[in-house]
Parts: C-alpha cells; sequence; structure tokens
C-alpha cells in the first residue's frame, strides 16, 4: 500500500487539530504548517476536504482555526484515508468483488478482497484518540511487535 502525502500531511493535520481541541483552542493552518513542515496552500486544501467532510469545524477571524467536529475515538484512519484518496483498495478504478478474472488468475480477485478486509482490520480500527494515546488494540500491537515488521522488504 503507498500512502500519499496527502493523507500523511491529513492525518498529521488532524492529530495537530486534536491535540488543540483537547486542549479548548484553535489551531490555525499556519501553525500546523508550521509544525508539521507542510506547504501551507496544499494543507489549505486538504483542511477544505476534512471540513467538507465533517471531521473539522473551522472559524473565520483573527482568533480563528479548527477545532474537531468529532471525538477523537470517533475518527478512524481510514475515514481520514477514504475523504483524502478515497476507497482504501481499489484495482483499476474498481472495487475489488466487482473485477472477474478468469482461467488460472480467477483468483487474483480474493487477493485483493482480502488486501482490502486486512487494511479495514487495522485502519477502521485505530481512531486519533489512539494515536495520541500510543494505546493501540492488542492485534494493532502485535503487528507492530512481529519480527522485521520495522524493515522494508525489497523486491
Amino acid at each position: 500500500m503507498k500512502i500519499s502525502a496527502k493523507v500523511d500531511y491529513a492525518l498529521q493535520a488532524v492529530v495537530e487539530i486534536a491535540v488543540a481541541t483537547k486542549k479548548d483552542s484553535l489551531i490555525s493552518t499556519e501553525e500546523i504548517a508550521s509544525r508539521r513542515d507542510i506547504p501551507e496552500k496544499f494543507l489549505e486544501g486538504i483542511l477544505t476536504l476534512l471540513r467538507k467532510s465533517g471531521v473539522i469545524n473551522s472559524y473565520r477571524g483573527p482568533s480563528g482555526g479548527y477545532e474537531l467536529a468529532k471525538k477523537p475515538q470517533d475518527i478512524a484512519v481510514a475515514d481520514i484515508i477514504r475523504i483524502i484518496d478515497g476507497p482504501l483498495a481499489a484495482v483499476r478504478g474498481f472495487a475489488p468483488e466487482e473485477i472477474e478474472y478468469a482461467g488460472p488468475v480467477k483468483h487474483v480477485a480474493d487477493v485483493w478482497i482480502a488486501t482490502r478486509a486486512s487494511l479495514r482490520n487495522v485502519l477502521e480500527n485505530i481512531s486519533i484518540a489512539d494515536i495520541l494515546s500510543g494505546d493501540f488494540d492488542v492485534s494493532v500491537s502485535k503487528l507492530l511487535n512481529e519480527k522485521d515488521a520495522r524493515k522494508r522488504r525489497k523486491a
């Protein structure tokens, strides 16, 4: 799975907004961009998508900024990915179950469906609150502790 810069920045921004919201304050685009080293114009587009999707609220004016529109425990990483990049696992723009393969490759769709299910099991079960606390579900912690989990494999 490739995670786009846009998704990575969106997740960082939502976590920064969650921290500010927890302190009963707003955070500006400029502040998020500066803290996370995100290009400000790029971040503005991301924040617009998050606002339109109902994840964050925005307030204008000199003391304006952003706050979470939902509780951190109610925002899953999968939600952010879907808002920013669309479905978790699309194959050539189609849902895996919509593709039919014939002959010896007929079970390739099963591979894509299983991949999507695996992604869902992780990304739908990690919330912004979990990221803030670092306290992940047992199944996620198990994955993090697998041998070589933090090593990149080469082709």
